[in-house]
């Protein structure tokens, strides 16, 4: 009698580590040329993103043709983390693809958002999606660390700077806001300037703010 198979070994709870899908997504994910490919995917991402401009004709070759290699990548993007979450699982084990490397959560987030960016989801806050896909540009350590253990290792420092920058980066935020707060007071109302008709003498009036100006 075969012993019960534990949920946090299945995949999508349905793929067992010896199902086919699972060695065969294991085998695609863990190759060498797997990686190449995504590290030129988030290159040519990149190069997308920065030559995309809202000035751009909507009806012209070059958008079109931007258009067509976003939803080349997204479904790049999207099969990419089909494929770990098949391999790996997706979230329940410790060694499951979310709970892999931080990185991982960046990248499942930039593939949905590459999704909604796609689909022109939202088009008043496209702005936030295409945030979220430069980010992707990340990603780039997690593929590239495999074979250049300087990149790991500047990876660990800088995950490990993280909370100290945000600490730093909060208190300079708080910094701009007390003198943004200090000098808005100070000077309100203290730099004015009017425009007098040609045929009033501006020396006889006597303008100390803005509501003489008014009067």
């Amino acid at each position: 009698m075969s012993s019960p198979v534990n949920p946090k070994d299945l995949s999508f709870f349905v793929f067992s580590l010896k199902s086919t899908p699972r060695i065969i997504s294991k085998a695609i994910v863990e190759h060498k040329l797997f990686d190449f490919f995504m590290v030129l995917s988030i290159i040519t991402m990149g190069i997308t993103l920065a030559i995309d401009s809202p000035f751009l004709d909507p009806e012209s070759a070059e958008k079109e043709t931007l258009k067509i290699i976003a939803i080349f990548l997204t479904t790049v993007f999207l099969a990419e983390v089909l494929l770990q979450s098949i391999a790996y699982g997706f979230i329940l084990t410790d060694t499951s693809f979310i709970r892999r490397s931080p990185l991982n959560i960046v990248d499942f987030i930039t593939s949905i958002a590459s999704l909604f960016y796609t689909a022109n989801f939202w088009p008043r806050r496209i702005f936030i999606f295409k945030f979220l896909l430069i980010l992707r540009i990340t990603i780039l350590l997690s593929f590239l660390s495999k074979p250049v253990k300087d990149i790991r290792f500047a990876g660990k420092t800088i995950m490990k700077c993280l909370p100290r920058m945000m600490r730093l980066l909060f208190f300079a935020v708080l910094f701009l806001f007390v003198t943004g707060v200090l000098a808005t007071k100070l000077l309100k109302s203290s730099m004015h300037s009017c425009s007098f008709p040609e045929e009033e003498d501006a020396t006889e009036l006597e303008v100390t703010n803005k509501w003489d100006c008014l009067d």
